[in-house]
């Protein structure tokens, strides 16, 4: 996360974050994976404005939520 936006400025392909529930969200948050739904959708919208592509989730609806959200504020 932290260079994703230098690495999508210097590849010519699409990118695919999977950070799902991920240890660096429970760990922060002091949570559990199941608690982990907030801060994985505000990780996976910063991964989107950083320059991801796809993005591998568990909860979709929750992040199409995202996507949309995401492409309505930046056409």
């Amino acid at each position: 996360m932290k260079n994703l936006q230098e690495i999508a400025a210097t590849i010519n392909a699409p990118i695919l974050v999977g950070i799902s529930r991920k240890s660096m969200i429970t760990d922060a948050l002091k949570i559990t994976s199941d608690e982990a739904l907030a801060g994985t959708i505000a990780l996976n919208m910063a991964a989107l404005m950083k320059g991801a592509s796809i993005i591998r989730v568990h909860d979709v609806r929750e992040a199409a939520h995202t996507v949309k959200i995401f492409m309505n504020t930046n056409p």
